[in-house]
């Protein structure tokens, strides 16, 4: 027989005073012992507006001064704010729940069932333009919410798009009541990776990014296995994971921290699933890219007169910090790309073995086509915009680089790279991956095709690449001369997997330079079959606009940063 819970074992109701008196106090800790019971509570009902309205507001002020010092907190602490935010936790749950419920009602938009984001918390370059630009320049997902001076939304999306927001380091943070216990954060340090990479802000941004794109099929929990013969690679393997700041978050679950077994799609449908995908994708491009700045954008439209590039724009330190999370949305991103194509060629189907019955394997098909669908559409409704400026305001301005900038400019160089050859060749480090010895092309970039002719502009290969050594060969300083010392693993991985998981958990320094940058895109480009298959759609484009083919080649002039309306064209024939 079960164990009666006692009537004095039953926890007394939480009012909405005890809540904002936690709040007030402003530690997980104290949040989490209230809120999590106070959200039991809530679920018994349908939710009061106001309530759920207040709580996603109280939350979003206390989430930059969390996550920017979670790498100072007490393990205790550590353990606390992972268990409240994660997206698998109690408070997402709610608010998705609550979000989904509006939907089903159809509710009309009211005062009281919506919340306003100023439109002065975007990034600094959106609000000092105009109206116009700024509705312009935000992603469609955010612009078509403007009213006014705010951006409406609900407390669902109000929470998504200050989590964004807060994983970003270096962002202004709300002042706080009450006391804080946080060792102050160092300063001068500059930290290029998504706060340290182990930490909790860094495990959330991973959980986030998986749970609000479901681009890919989520892995099922990995169950240790004591059972059987273990190697010594594998005794390391397991006292490496011991040390790790994983191990206290995980609090014995068996889902690794930075891992999800369940996303959007597998919580409501797809329809809801894919508007909240596109909108979490439109807030991590608005606050993990650089934006083009208005007195840049002015000076670009005026004739070049002097004949030559003018040194437009400097990174920072957080730009650099937030393009990391970035990069890690583009590799999951690729990693669904990768899971297709393995299920396509190989009959992969998961991690789960090959025993599987006909429904989960029918089940794995839709869900990997599902996957692909949310993939183009958030490509073509905000990625390959975002990438193509990225990569226009980056090359445009890297050849002003001075001796003093080398230190910024090769690591934001490494980690834009990266983020543009990961995107436009997402196979890459696949098992798939073929060496092609024939002058035919093999079955596995024959089924690429599709992806580059239709998901991706041409701009982004061929003439990036053009533009890429052009740039990178032009500085006022040789790049190739000089080196940047960096914390954490490379963004292009380390010889040795020891090095990488101490490197992981310590976040050692090493040294990057120019070749480090220019080597993956040397290696990317190499392979025969993708310079076969950008000859043939380059005859396809010739072929479709003979005009073309009259054109006298013309020098390219480099205007504008921004590439993204460029790179989307498509001629007209005439």
């Amino acid at each position: 027989m079960g164990t009666r819970l006692e009537p004095a074992e039953i926890a007394p109701p939480v009012s909405v005073e005890t809540l904002r008196t936690a709040f007030g106090v402003g530690t997980p800790t104290a949040v989490y012992t209230v809120l999590v019971p106070f959200l039991q509570q809530e679920s018994k009902s349908n939710g009061d507006a106001q309530v759920i309205n207040e709580i996603s507001q109280s939350v979003s002020k206390l989430l930059s001064i969390w996550l920017q010092n979670s790498d100072v907190m007490r393990s205790d602490e550590q353990r606390m704010l992972y268990a409240l935010l994660q997206p698998s936790g109690r408070l997402v749950d709610t608010l998705l729940q609550y979000h989904i419920l509006q939907r089903q009602r159809n509710a009309p938009v009211s005062s009281t069932s919506m919340l306003a984001i100023p439109v002065q918390s975007l990034p600094i370059e959106y609000h000092m333009a105009n109206a116009d630009i700024t509705r312009t320049w935000l992603p469609v997902d955010l612009s078509r919410r403007v009213a006014g001076s705010a951006i409406t939304v609900d407390a669902l999306e109000y929470f998504v798009y200050h989590i964004t927001q807060a994983l970003a380091p270096d962002v202004p943070t709300h002042s706080v009541n009450g006391p804080m216990t946080y060792a102050p954060k160092p300063s001068g340090a500059v930290r290029p990776g998504p706060n340290a990479s182990g930490s909790v802000a860094y495990w959330l941004a991973r959980e986030y990014v998986g749970f609000f794109m479901p681009v890919a099929v989520p892995e099922p929990p990995s169950v240790r296995n004591d059972t059987g013969e273990r190697s010594p690679i594998k005794h390391i393997r397991e006292r490496l994971h011991e040390l790790s700041p994983s191990k206290v978050l995980s609090g014995g679950e068996h889902r690794k921290p930075g891992t999800i077994d369940a996303d959007l799609l597998d919580l409501c449908d797809y329809s809801q699933a894919l508007e909240l995908s596109s909108f979490f994708a439109s807030c991590a491009v608005v606050q993990w890219l650089p934006v083009v700045p208005p007195s840049v954008l002015a000076s670009t439209s005026k004739p070049n007169t002097a004949g030559k590039d003018e040194c437009v724009w400097m990174p920072k330190p957080s730009q650099l910090s937030a393009l990391h999370l970035f990069h890690l949305l583009v590799g999951y991103v690729a990693k669904g790309e990768r899971q297709m194509e393995r299920y396509h060629l190989t009959g992969e189907t998961g991690h789960m073995g090959d025993e599987r019955a006909a429904s989960e394997i029918d089940a794995y098909a839709k869900r990997i086509s599902m996957n692909g669908t949310v993939r183009d559409t958030l490509r073509a409704r905000t990625l390959t915009s975002a990438v193509c400026d990225t990569l226009g305001l980056v090359l445009a301005s890297c050849s002003c680089a001075g001796i003093s900038d080398s230190e910024i400019w090769i690591p934001f160089l490494d980690v834009t790279v990266s983020i543009w050859i990961r995107y436009i060749m997402p196979w890459r480090g696949s098992k798939a991956d073929p060496v092609s010895a024939s002058a035919d092309i093999s079955p596995v970039w024959q089924s690429r095709i599709p992806l580059m002719m239709k998901g991706m502009p041409p701009a982004l290969y061929g003439q990036t690449l053009a533009l890429f050594i052009r740039q990178t060969s032009q500085p006022n300083i040789d790049l190739l001369a000089h080196t940047a010392r960096v914390v954490g693993p490379s963004a292009h991985g380390v010889q040795s997997w020891i090095h990488d998981a101490v490197g992981s958990m310590f976040g050692h320094p090493h040294t990057t330079d120019m070749l480090s940058v220019i080597d993956p895109v040397a290696s990317a480009f190499a392979a025969p079959d993708l310079r076969s298959i950008l000859a043939a759609v380059e005859r396809c484009q010739l072929d479709a606009f003979p005009r073309l083919r009259d054109q006298p080649a013309q020098p390219f002039q480099l205007n504008t940063p921004r590439m993204g309306n460029l790179a989307m064209q498509t001629p007209t024939k005439k």
